[in-house]
């Protein structure tokens, strides 16, 4: 039985992940070179799920000067694999790693109108800290989430 495990990206997957993002995103996708940029600075973490990528977070890490943050730039979830917790996992991942290398938080913007991101971000200890109008568009508002670790 092949238990799908949260792993580091590599270049080869750059198709299989470009392929998630247009499944998932009509508007601000991320491009072929941002996907690589990211890549290269091992700031994407994949589920696999017998050798395919079925989800995906792209995770900055922020030099502040109250220490190392982190920003959560997207998630993913293959609508074909959606409700079998690959984006829990994955957040529950990069959280550990987070609190692991001293980081004082992490915050996320979502659409206002993503209610299943909303909730798994509000499950993992997140709160609402600021409402963004307009922040994917016109009437298109975004929320930005925070989870504090000290």
């Amino acid at each position: 039985m092949n238990h799908p495990r949260v792993q580091r990206a590599h270049l080869k997957d750059v198709d299989q992940l470009l392929h998630i993002e247009t499944q998932c995103f009509i508007e601000y996708r991320l491009s072929l070179s941002r996907f690589k940029y990211f890549i290269d600075q091992s700031a994407v973490k994949v589920v696999r799920q017998q050798n395919k990528v079925v989800a995906y977070l792209v995770l900055i890490r922020l030099t502040t000067k109250r220490g190392l943050m982190g920003r959560i730039y997207t998630v993913a979830v293959d609508p074909e694999h959606q409700g079998n917790g690959y984006g829990k996992k994955l957040l529950k991942h990069t959280l550990t790693e987070l609190k692991r290398e001293g980081a004082y938080a992490v915050m996320s913007e979502v659409k206002e109108s993503n209610h299943p991101s909303i909730q798994l971000h509000q499950g993992m200890g997140f709160t609402t800290s600021r409402f963004l109008p307009n922040f994917y568009g016109p009437k298109k508002h975004g929320l930005k989430l925070r989870k504090t670790f000290r």
